[in-house]
Order: C-alpha cells, then structure tokens, then sequence
C-alpha cells in the first residue's frame, strides 16, 4: 500500500483487479468448453498405430481462427555469444 492510498482505495483496486481476473478466466474457459485439441488423442493413438486415414475428411475442431503471426527481425539480429578460445590454463 503506498502512503496517499486509504485501505478502501486498496480494497477497491483489489476487487476491480479481481474482477476482470474473473471475467477473464470465465471467457478463456468457454472458449475451451468450444474446442477440441487438435488432433484429439484418439487421432494421436491411431496415428502410432498406423491406423489413421489420413484421407478421411476431420471434424471441425471449433477454434477462433488465429489471427496472430510471428514475423522475423531484422537481418542480423540475432546474436550469439563471441567465441573465446580458452588458455590451457582453463
């Protein structure tokens, strides 16, 4: 708690943060209650087996589509440790 807060201004900010906890929590659980992982382990078992028909049409699993992508730096950043050749003291 800092000096200028009382403790119902703490009490308030802890609910409020709480809350949207809360509120995210309940809206990442029923994205889960909409999905399936992909693939689903019977599709993971029959595929060690040899048994899956990989032609065969898959169900839809009901994820959002991703919308997020990753995209590279710029050339040359990425950076390794400089090599240093030990003396034979090491």
């Amino acid at each position: 708690m800092q000096n200028d807060q009382t403790p119902e201004d703490v009490a308030a900010a802890l609910d409020e943060q709480r809350a949207r906890i809360d509120e995210s929590n309940a809206k990442a659980m029923e994205r889960m209650e909409k999905t399936q992982p992909t693939p689903t382990q019977r599709e993971a078992d029959l595929a060690r087996l040899g048994a899956l028909d990989l032609t065969a049409p898959k169900e839809e699993h009901g994820a959002e589509p991703e919308t997020r992508a990753l995209e590279a730096g710029e050339e040359g950043s990425y950076q390794t440790r400089a090599h240093r050749r030990r003396s034979r003291s090491e």
